[in-house]
């Protein structure tokens, strides 16, 4: 029963990498469409990145102070 499983995932599999051959050689990517897919991730990317700086509050001056050691006895 495994090995049956198994072929026809390595069926699937074959089929599945000719489809997209075949679909890659009838409609291959051009230059300015891989442009304009980078351009809206990084675009993206920056509005995350800046919404998370935005979110993390920033530390207080008086959080990095260090105590004051106490006074000695005189």
């Amino acid at each position: 029963m495994a090995d049956q499983s198994t072929e026809a995932a390595a069926k699937l599999e074959k089929l599945g990498a000719r489809l997209r051959q075949t679909v890659a050689a009838q409609h291959p990517t051009e230059e300015k469409d891989i442009q304009i897919a980078l351009g809206a991730v990084k675009e993206q990317w920056e509005k995350e990145q800046e919404a998370q700086r935005q979110k993390k509050p920033t530390p207080s001056k008086t959080q990095e102070r260090e105590p004051e050691p106490p006074e000695a006895d005189r």
